[in-house]
C-alpha cells in the first residue's frame, strides 16, 4: 500500500476536477452540435408553417397532411386621421383598493398615536419647567442660608424669616 501525503491527494484531487470539467464542456458541446444539426434538417428548404403564413403573398394556402387551411392576409392600412377611430372616453375609475380599510385603520392607530406623544411630550415640558423653576428657588434660598456674619456665624434673619413666612402661611408641610 502506498502512502499519499498532501500534496499528492492535492494534485489527485486537482486531475479529477479538471476531467469532471472537461467532461461537462464536451456534453454541452455535442448537444448544442446535436441542436444545431436538428434545426438544419428540419429546414432542408422546406418553408416552415410560420414562413407560410407570414409571407408577402395575398392568399395563403397551408396544406398538412389531413387538412387543408386557407388563410387571406390582409394589409394593415396607413395610420391617418381618417384611418384612426376614436372612441369614446370612458370615465376613468379607480380600481378598488384592497387594503383600503387596513391602510386608514393604521392611519387612525398613528394619529390617536402621535397625538399622545405630543400630549405626553407636553406633559413632560411642563413638568420639566417646574423642576427647573423649584431648582432656581431652592439655589436662591440655599445662597441666603450661606451667608455668615463677620465673626463667621450663620445668619438667623433668614432662617427666622422663612420659619415666620410657614407660621403665617398657616401650613408648616410645604417646604
Amino acid at each position: 500500500m502506498v502512502k499519499t501525503g498532501p500534496q499528492q491527494r492535492y494534485r489527485q484531487r486537482k486531475e479529477q476536477k479538471a476531467a469532471i470539467l472537461k467532461y461537462r464542456r464536451l456534453r454541452a458541446y455535442k448537444a448544442v452540435k446535436k441542436q444545431m444539426e436538428q434545426e438544419k434538417s428540419s429546414h432542408s428548404g422546406r418553408p416552415t408553417l410560420y414562413d407560410k403564413i407570414f409571407t408577402n403573398s395575398e392568399n395563403v394556402e397551408i396544406k398538412e397532411p389531413g387538412r387543408t387551411i386557407d388563410l387571406i392576409k390582409t394589409v394593415p392600412l396607413p395610420v391617418t386621421k381618417e384611418t384612426i377611430r376614436e372612441k369614446p372616453k370612458k370615465p376613468l375609475t379607480k380600481k378598488p383598493d384592497p387594503y383600503a380599510k387596513a391602510r386608514k385603520q393604521y392611519e387612525a392607530k398613528r394619529s390617536i398615536i402621535e397625538k399622545e406623544k405630543e400630549e405626553k411630550q407636553k406633559k413632560f415640558e411642563k413638568i420639566q419647567k417646574i423642576k427647573e423653576e423649584a431648582q432656581k428657588r431652592r439655589k436662591k434660598e440655599a445662597s441666603k442660608y450661606k451667608l455668615k456674619n463677620k465673626k463667621g456665624q450663620p445668619l438667623m434673619k433668614v432662617r427666622v424669616n422663612k420659619i415666620l413666612k410657614k407660621l403665617q402661611s398657616g401650613s408648616v408641610d410645604q417646604g
